[in-house]
């Protein structure tokens, strides 16, 4: 007579299933913390690409409208002289304006020939104007050509004409161009050999002929970040740590001659 087989059930017991699931939220712990990880390298890296393309666009616009640019010395062509001036603080040394004759045209108009471009720099935005129309100031009308004759050099009251008077002109008549968003300092450098080729006076810059070489130097930091933390209600702290994380210093030699 045969006796019926007991078959015993191996089941788990209660602190091997805490033993599991402690394992089982360790390594949940490391897969998340590998995530966010992940995440953040991947934020930073398209914040700094999107910095890198902004920079890239400033530095190569600046580039060729100095390369591309027209000036005349009033010792060699007299009456007709044109000018490249740039103001720049006086302590920190950042570009406030720069102005250049030049013949790369970014507007629609395609009427070929040379152009009045200003830059300017406010509130960490850089903007680029190109004067393609006539421009009034006061009961005064000036040509897109109004520059030539105009002498910085032998008459140094014009560059503080030009930057109280002509610029802001410029700025109410030309179509405005906003070029790039967090730049924390532009400097254009000079090198030392050039000292004769302008006249320096309260940060203003009138130059003879173009200088051989400069360096332009651009600092940025990701406006879109900054702007969401501002916008979201964040403390000036936490903005300024964005800031800091996100900046980025760039340089490039400039060719001229």
């Amino acid at each position: 007579m045969n006796r019926p087989v007991a078959h015993k059930t191996r089941r788990y017991t209660l602190v091997e299933i805490l033993v599991a699931m402690a394992i089982l939220v360790i390594m949940m712990g490391f897969l998340f913390q590998f995530v966010i990880g992940a995440q953040r390298i991947w934020s930073a890296s398209t914040r700094t690409a999107s910095v890198f393309e902004q920079a890239q666009l400033v530095l190569e616009l600046l580039e060729n409208d100095l390369q591309y640019s027209l000036v005349v010395d009033e010792r060699v062509n007299p009456g007709g002289s044109i000018p490249l001036l740039f103001r720049r603080d006086t302590g920190t040394g950042n570009l406030n304006d720069l102005y250049v004759f030049t013949s790369t045209d970014a507007t629609a108009n395609t009427d070929p020939g040379y152009f009045s471009v200003y830059y300017t720099l406010i509130n960490k935005v850089l903007y680029r104007y190109v004067v393609d129309k006539n421009i009034s100031v006061g009961p005064y009308t000036f040509t897109p050509h109004f520059v030539y004759g105009f002498n910085p050099i032998e008459h140094a009251s014009q560059a503080t004409e030009f930057v109280l008077t002509v610029l802001p002109a410029i700025v109410s008549n030309a179509e405005q161009n906003e070029v790039a968003r967090g730049i924390e300092s532009l400097k254009i450098e000079l090198p030392p050999d050039s000292a004769n080729d302008y006249v320096a006076a309260a940060g203003v810059y009138s130059f003879r002929k173009k200088p051989r070489i400069i360096r332009l130097s651009l600092s940025m930091f990701d406006s879109a970040s900054v702007k969401a933390l501002e916008d979201a209600g964040a403390s000036a702290t936490v903005v300024e740590e964005k800031k800091t994380e996100t900046m980025r210093t760039f340089t490039k030699i400039v060719f001229l001659q």
